[in-house]
């Protein structure tokens, strides 16, 4: 096959000048400069391009019997490469298993789901990817990909995909020019977390994305644009030694950052004083989402009276003193029968409810001394008030 510097210097200038056509012809040989040319053909955004197998059977010459005889005496991946023309992940590769996790399809939102969104924002020149995953399938249930649409419009996409699953949370590249857009979506009421990319923490990104594919831990419906992206994805080895990542030439990655990020949010999103609870509850989805409701002060101030009502019905052992603090003071507000009730009365039965309620979480993790204490002071301040 032709070099790559061949063709781009001489030949496919060439073309121009007589409105031509190239036909690459080329047995698969891992995922070099022809895997690059055949993705184009797969991928929507390169009309011009085409790509095709045709793997050894379609031959009328080869006899079946010598196919076969091949197939038990090559070694599985070399069969693969030379008799059915599949391209086979090599050590350039970042993503291992890729088509392993192909499976399923897009999703509408279901009740009860918590979902997280990645999104790589761009504004002209590359792609915005908005990737939503079902946190507790770990499955991506919506893709969308655009370009040339200013940040504005953007934004009203995003809010309307967001609301539409379920408020879901949202993972952004806050780098650069991403920042003011950070500020942005914050203000328009979305959940909202941003990433600023140094070389350290996109290393980290997306090698929790590979080793997240690689055991086939997320899945993923067949999105062309998605999986041509992940396939050729490169790392290079800089002479300092260090590991770089990145599309080759001419290619695109908004896919793969957008679902690095979302899936790096499903792996190391920490909950916040939750040791336990019991998803049997309808009115407790996750404990994402229970997170989301425990701290109102990390989003727009638009739910806070919701989550007040919600954070009553639940018990947590390890929250902060003023956590544990608002819980008994809810449920006070929910018990008129205790606030009426002498000093000492309210301080039993306020402990006596919330030691009933903990029965009903696993794990342990409760501190009878420090929840009496926590009473009394909230009985205090009922008492002076």
């Amino acid at each position: 096959m032709v070099n790559r510097d061949a063709w781009e210097s001489t030949l496919r200038p060439t073309l121009s000048d007589t409105q031509g056509r190239a036909v690459f012809i080329s047995t698969p040989r891992g995922r070099n400069w022809f895997y690059e040319l055949f993705a184009r053909g797969q991928d929507p955004q390169y009309p011009d391009y085409e790509s095709f197998t045709f793997p050894t059977s379609s031959n009328p010459y080869i006899k079946d019997e010598e196919i076969e005889q091949a197939r038990a005496t090559l070694p599985s991946d070399v069969f693969s490469q030379e008799y059915l023309a599949e391209f086979m992940e090599n050590s350039a590769g970042v993503f291992r298993h890729i088509l392993s996790c192909v499976n399923g399809a897009l999703e509408e939102p279901q009740p009860g789901h918590v979902y997280v969104i990645g999104w790589d924002a761009a504004k002209y020149t590359d792609f915005s990817v908005i990737i939503v995953v079902d946190i507790g399938r770990k499955h991506v249930v919506a893709f969308d990909r655009f370009n040339g649409i200013n940040y504005t419009l953007q934004l009203k996409r995003l809010e309307a995909v967001a609301k539409k699953y379920n408020n879901a949370r949202v993972v952004m590249d806050s780098t650069g020019q991403g920042d003011p857009l950070l500020e942005q979506v914050k203000a328009s009421g979305i959940y909202v977390e941003g990433m600023n990319f140094t070389n350290v923490k996109k290393q980290q990104l997306i090698d929790n994305l590979s080793l997240q594919i690689e055991q086939e831990e997320v899945s993923f419906p067949e999105v062309p644009e998605l999986i041509n992206e992940l396939s050729v994805y490169k790392y290079e080895m800089t002479r300092a030694g260090n590991v770089t990542y990145a599309a080759p030439s001419g290619y695109h990655d908004d896919c793969v950052i957008s679902l690095a990020l979302a899936v790096w949010e499903l792996t190391h999103r920490k909950v916040p004083g939750i040791h336990s609870l019991d998803d049997s509850d309808e009115w407790s989805t996750s404990a994402f989402d229970l997170s989301r409701r425990l701290h109102p002060e990390s989003y727009p101030p638009k739910i806070v009276e919701e989550t007040k009502r919600d954070i009553s019905r639940v018990w947590i052992p390890k929250l902060s003193e003023e956590g544990r603090r608002t819980k008994v003071r809810n449920i006070l507000r929910d018990h008129e029968e205790i606030v009426q009730a002498p000093r000492d009365e309210r301080v039993n039965a306020l402990f006596t409810l919330m030691e009933d309620d903990k029965s009903r979480f696993t794990g342990g993790g409760f501190e009878a001394d420090k929840l009496r204490a926590d009473i009394e002071a909230v009985v205090s301040e009922l008492s002076d008030g």
